[in-house]
Formats: structure tokens, C-alpha cells, sequence
């Protein structure tokens, strides 16, 4: 690929500090490649969002790039001590072996107080403080937060002592370990380079910022889409000497372009333009895709209600990811907690935390647990169809080359394209007042985000024009 003017000068670039302003589909990885191959002599750690983009980095880099995720390097420092007690989760027999023997808390407070440990266990603090239970706490409760902090301290405590095994570690704990222990990469490498950077934590960013070699931050401040995880966008906190912008988006041509624009100039303060550069791609709105193409939607519920409707029309299904990312399993379970079936519950520890589906359903709008509340109305629409669905998912299920249809959400499409995308129509209305501040800027990068994944034909619901156009 013919280097472009921007990219060519971001290779050449000199300083210490150094920004990459990459716009979707404008070729980030291939510049941080060539920039990596015009420095041989330099050890390189490049830093990735996910072990898929380890892998591709380990297959496009130069043999004097380092690819790693911040947290395989946190692993390779605390993880294996506490191998036996991993968990993706805390649930509340976790934090109750810890903090609660007796048994007198009741499941929100033992939430809020594993809550109050995730906030500092993502944040570049040193220890637990008030702020990180006041960011648990419910708007509805009337916590102390000084003494919840004290809790939770108990609980990070019982988490990181291997040798307390009635309580798990998440990831983020040897994580936090890691940065705690401040690691200096200068050590083994000359350069480090941030992907995704829009969307690391404030302990990946706190890692970051402690770093004495050059660094160089590539990512796109508009598709910071992990929010509800924590993540900030470190791009706009970043003390950078240059920013280098890749503004021509290979991917897609003029039209695509010009509505990604359109959206940015009218819901944010984005001056750069978009360039479509890439192959002419046709609008369509309000008009159905019918041949084998890519649907994104914003909501799982809503990818799995597609789903339903193309496995009962015949049709042959992929999932973006993998499809166990989507709570099929989950949603079958609770399907069985609601219809009385407590012994084909696969997940021992959601019989074991909930007595029956009504408390379940009391917890999830009592802590509103998005994805809880997700499920239970997956499973009360639904009902008795539920099995043979999942059932007929999982046996339609074929590669994406072989899809009628390949179902994503807009979190999960981040870094994919395909010829022929269709977005569905369960995206909220950006110009609803009650959507705003932060909430509002990530629903603009989600749309923007699904927007930039069409090469040849994109299909537009009419909700979404009115996004952009009205």
C-alpha cells in the first residue's frame, strides 16, 4: 500500500512524545508497522487492546516489535501466584467469605462493596479511598461511604492473599498489582507504542505515564466506546510534543465519509475531516439488505431478537467474537430459573445465589445490572421458546464466510469490516435531551463506530438519519 503524505510524516517522526489522531478504516496498523520498521536497531514494546490484536501484531510487525496486552505483561509479573483463585467476576460468596461470615448483608451491599473495590482496583490510586465507594454507591442509598471504603479495603486484602482461597481475583487485581509495583519498560525496550489508546483505564494510563522512553499514542478519541468499563480516553490527557493525524480512511468512499462528518461536526467539537478514500460505497436507508452481509446492532438483546428471526426463516448465522460472548448460555439458564427447573441450571453459583427467578429479577432492577435486567427481558419475551432457539442458534451457527447473516453489536464490530452492513433501528435518538454529557458522547462514538465498518453498501434505518441529518 502507497504510503500517504500524513503517514510518511508520522514515520519520520522525532519527538518523545508522540500523538496519532487515527481516523476509522485510515490504516493504524499498517503506519505503526512501517514506523516500527524504520527504526531496526530499536526494541519496541507495542502495547494492544486484545490477545486477537496481539496476534495480528505478531504477524505484521517487524521481528524488533515486542507485542503484548497490559495485562499478559501484568500476568507474567502476578497472575501466576494467584492462578488458583482467577475469576472473571466477584460474586457475592466471594466478597461474604471476605467480608460478611455471618451472613447479615444482603446481595446489594455485598455488590456495591465488590463495586467499590473494581473502581480503585481501575484507577492509578494507591489505595482505596472515598471516592471509589462514593463512585459504587447507588444515587438511591444512603451509605456511609467512609465506612464502605473500609470494607472494601477487607475485601481487596482477602483477594490478594494467595493463600485465602474462599476469595477469587479478578484480572484487574494483578493488574493493579503490576502497576502498583510501578514498572519501568525502559528496562527491555527503547519505544513503546499505545494502541486503541482512546480507550485504556486510568491504571493502564497511570503504567503509561510513569515511562521514561519515548511513547507513542495512536488511537481514534471517537471510537472511545468503553466507558461503562472504566476506560478513559487518554488521548485528551496525553502531554504529547506532536500529534500526527491519519485522516484517509481506506476502507470506504466519499459517501460513508461524509455522513461520519456530518455526525461528528453536528455531536462533537471535531474540526478534522474524514477522507474517503477508499472504494465508492452506496447508501441505502430504510431498505433492507437481502444477500449474505454484516447487521450491527447497539443492544444484545436486540442481536440475539435478529438472531431468533434469521434461524426461523432457515438462515445460516456467524457471530462477531464468539458466540458464548452473547449470553446464550446465560440467558438459557435463567430461562430455567423462571420456568421452575432448577436442576438444568449449569451455573451452580446463580442457584446458590438466588433462591428463584423473582429474586433474581428483585436484584437486577434493585441494582440495576444492566445485563442482568438484559436478561430477564431476553427471557420473558421469549419464554417457553427459549430452548429450542438457542437450540436452533447454536445449530445454525456456521463461519462467516458461509453466513447468510453475521451478527454483531456495535462494542463488539470495533476493529471489524465487512463488504455489506446493515445497521438495526435500536440506537438512541442522539438528539433527545435527556441524553447528554458523557452518556451522549459515547452513544455518538457507538454510532460512529458502526457507521465506518461498510466497504461497498451500508443500510441506514430512518432513526438514524434523523441523528444526522435533523
Amino acid at each position: 500500500m502507497a504510503l500517504t503524505e500524513e503517514q510518511i510524516d508520522f514515520i519520520n517522526a522525532r519527538e518523545p512524545k508522540v500523538l496519532v489522531k487515527a481516523f476509522a478504516g485510515s490504516g493504524k496498523t499498517y503506519s505503526a508497522s512501517a514506523f516500527s520498521k524504520a527504526r531496526p536497531s530499536s526494541r519496541i514494546l507495542y502495547l494492544v487492546f486484545n490477545s486477537a490484536a496481539q496476534k495480528d501484531a505478531t504477524r505484521r510487525f517487524p521481528n524488533n516489535v515486542h507485542s503484548r496486552t497490559i495485562n499478559s505483561l501484568a500476568y507474567s509479573a502476578f497472575g501466576a501466584v494467584y492462578r488458583q483463585k482467577h475469576c472473571d467476576n466477584l460474586t457475592a460468596n466471594d466478597v461474604r467469605a471476605a467480608v460478611d461470615p455471618g451472613g447479615e448483608m444482603n446481595y446489594r451491599s455485598l455488590m456495591v462493596i465488590a463495586e467499590t473495590v473494581r473502581q480503585f482496583m481501575i484507577s492509578r490510586d494507591a489505595e482505596i479511598r472515598v471516592s471509589h465507594a462514593e463512585a459504587a454507591i447507588p444515587e438511591d442509598s444512603a451509605v456511609d461511604p467512609y465506612h464502605l471504603a473500609r470494607i472494601a479495603g477487607r475485601l481487596w486484602e482477602a483477594m490478594i492473599d494467595p493463600g485465602e482461597t474462599r476469595v477469587r481475583a479478578t484480572h484487574d487485581a494483578y493488574l493493579k498489582l503490576f502497576q502498583l509495583q510501578r514498572p519501568d519498560f525502559g528496562r527491555q525496550f527503547d519505544i513503546l507504542i499505545v494502541d486503541e489508546a482512546q480507550d485504556v483505564n486510568p491504571v493502564t494510563q497511570a503504567i503509561i505515564d510513569d515511562q521514561s522512553i519515548p511513547v507513542v499514542l495512536i488511537g481514534d478519541p471517537h471510537q472511545s466506546i468503553y466507558g461503562f468499563r472504566g476506560a478513559v480516553n487518554a488521548i485528551e490527557d496525553f502531554s504529547y510534543e506532536a500529534e500526527y493525524p491519519l485522516t484517509y480512511s481506506f476502507r470506504f468512499g466519499f459517501e460513508c465519509a461524509t455522513l461520519a462528518n456530518m455526525l461528528l461536526q453536528k455531536h462533537t467539537t471535531e474540526e478534522d475531516m474524514l477522507i474517503g478514500a477508499g472504494p465508492d460505497t452506496k447508501i441505502l436507508y430504510d431498505t433492507p439488505i437481502t444477500g449474505p452481509h454484516m447487521k450491527i446492532h447497539r443492544t444484545v438483546a436486540e442481536t440475539l431478537r435478529s438472531a431468533a428471526d434469521a434461524v426461523r426463516k432457515g438462515q445460516k448465522i456467524a457471530w462477531a467474537g464468539n458466540m458464548y460472548g452473547y449470553g446464550l448460555d446465560k440467558a438459557l439458564d435463567l430461562y430455567h430459573l423462571y420456568s421452575g427447573n432448577r436442576s438444568s441450571v449449569r451455573d451452580f453459583r446463580l442457584v446458590k445465589e438466588f433462591p428463584s427467578y423473582d429474586r433474581y429479577k428483585e436484584v437486577a432492577t434493585d441494582t440495576r445490572n444492566a445485563e442482568m435486567m438484559r436478561l430477564t427481558r431476553i427471557v420473558e419475551e421469549y419464554g417457553g421458546d427459549m430452548p429450542m432457539l438457542i437450540e436452533a442458534m447454536k445449530t445454525n451457527t456456521t463461519s462467516p464466510g458461509q453466513a447468510d447473516l453475521i451478527l454483531t453489536t456495535a462494542h463488539k464490530s470495533k476493529g471489524l469490516q465487512a463488504a455489506e452492513v446493515e445497521l438495526a433501528n435500536d440506537f438512541p435518538d442522539l438528539n433527545d435531551k435527556r441524553l447528554e454529557g458523557d452518556k451522549k458522547r459515547e452513544e455518538v462514538n457507538l454510532l460512529y463506530v458502526a457507521m465506518t465498518r461498510a466497504q461497498t453498501t451500508m443500510s441506514l434505518p430512518d432513526n438514524i438519519r434523523t441523528h444526522i441529518f435533523s
